[in-house]
C-alpha cells in the first residue's frame, strides 16, 4: 500500500510526480517547453537527469522590460543542461547578459508547402500580413504606412488576416484615417498560404517575435517581405535587398517608400521572392532541424 501523501500547492505535487516517474539516470531527458513548470523541474531534485528548458518567445517584452517566467530559467540556467531558443540573435544575447554558456538556438519545425499561384488581379495592388490582432503586432505604425503608400496609389489594398482582442481599436484606427477602402480586416483564416497567394508583398510592422514565423511563411510563397528589424527573428533569415527587406523599427516613411518600390517593380519583386523560399528552405529545412536537436542532447 502505497503512503497516502500531502502536498502544500500543485507545484509540489507535479514535482513529486516527476521524481516518481523519471528515474535518476543520465540517459534520461526531460525538455520543458512551458516556462511555467520549470520550477517544478528544479524542484525534482533530480542529479543524473539531463534537463533542458526551451523558451519559444521572447524573453524581453515590448517595453524592453525582463518577462519573470522566462528570465526565471535564464538566472537559473546553470542549473541545466541547456536552454535553447530559437534564433542565434537571441542565444547571443542570453549569452552576453546572463554569463550562460549552454544556450543553443534552434528553430521551429517549418513545414515547405508547395507555392500557391497568385490569383489574377491586375487591378489592385495588395499588401499584405496574417497576424494576430493583439497591440504588439505595431497595428498604429502600419496604419501610418498604408496612409503614405494609398495617397500615391489609390488602387493598393492593405489586406490583414487574422483576429485578436486589438481588433476593435485597428477597425477605429482606420476609421481615423481614412482608410475604409484600402484596409481590409479579413478575418480569421484556416488556409494561411491561400491567403499569402493573394498578396503583392507582405509587411511586418511587429515589435517583439520569437522568430517570425508568419514572415517565413511568405517567404516560402515567393513573397518579397518588407519588416521593421526587431527581437527576434527577422535578421536571422532575411538578407536586406536579396531575400527581403529589413526596416530600422518605426521607420514608416522607409518601409512605405520600400513597398512602393516593390509594388513598382515587379520583376525585382518576383527575383526577390523566389530568393526568399531558396533561402529559407536551406537554413530551416526538417533534417537539419533534427541534426540541431540530436547535438545539442548529445544523440549523435
Amino acid at each position: 500500500m502505497t503512503d497516502n501523501k500531502q502536498f502544500e500547492n500543485s507545484s509540489e505535487l507535479c514535482s513529486y510526480f516527476l521524481s516518481e516517474l523519471i528515474e535518476d539516470r543520465s540517459e534520461n531527458i526531460i525538455i520543458c517547453d512551458g516556462p511555467g513548470s520549470f520550477p517544478k523541474i528544479l524542484a525534482a531534485g533530480f542529479t543524473y537527469v539531463k534537463k533542458y528548458a526551451f523558451i519559444h518567445t521572447n524573453h524581453i517584452n515590448v517595453r524592453n522590460k525582463e518577462k519573470n517566467k522566462e528570465t526565471y530559467i535564464l538566472k537559473n540556467g546553470d542549473q541545466l543542461d541547456g536552454v535553447i531558443v530559437l534564433t542565434e540573435s537571441q542565444k547571443n544575447d542570453i549569452i552576453r547578459d546572463y554569463n550562460l554558456n549552454n544556450v543553443s538556438a534552434i528553430s521551429n519545425f517549418i513545414e515547405i508547402p508547395d507555392v500557391v499561384n497568385k490569383p489574377n488581379n491586375d487591378s489592385e495592388k495588395i499588401v499584405g500580413m496574417v497576424s494576430r490582432l493583439v497591440e504588439n503586432k505595431g497595428f498604429v505604425y502600419l496604419i501610418e504606412v498604408a496612409k503614405i503608400v494609398t495617397s500615391i496609389y489609390s488602387n493598393v489594398s492593405f489586406n490583414i488576416y487574422g483576429e485578436g482582442e486589438y481588433r476593435s481599436r485597428v477597425e477605429e484606427l482606420i476609421q481615423e484615417n481614412g482608410l475604409e477602402n484600402n484596409f481590409k480586416l479579413m478575418g480569421y483564416t484556416t488556409a494561411p498560404n491561400k491567403a499569402i497567394s493573394e498578396f503583392d508583398c507582405v509587411v511586418s510592422t511587429s515589435q517583439i517575435e520569437g522568430q517570425g514565423l508568419s514572415i517565413i511563411e511568405a517567404m516560402l510563397q515567393q513573397k518579397p517581405v518588407v519588416v521593421f528589424n526587431v527581437r527576434y527573428g527577422p535578421s536571422d533569415f532575411i538578407k536586406h535587398e536579396q531575400n527581403g527587406i529589413l526596416i530600422e523599427n518605426k521607420d514608416t516613411e522607409k518601409m512605405a517608400n520600400d513597398i512602393i518600390y516593390l509594388l513598382e517593380n515587379e520583376e525585382t519583386a518576383k527575383k526577390m521572392g523566389k530568393q526568399a523560399r531558396e533561402d529559407i528552405i536551406k537554413q530551416y529545412r526538417p533534417e537539419m532541424i533534427m541534426q540541431q536537436w540530436e547535438k545539442v542532447l548529445d544523440l549523435q
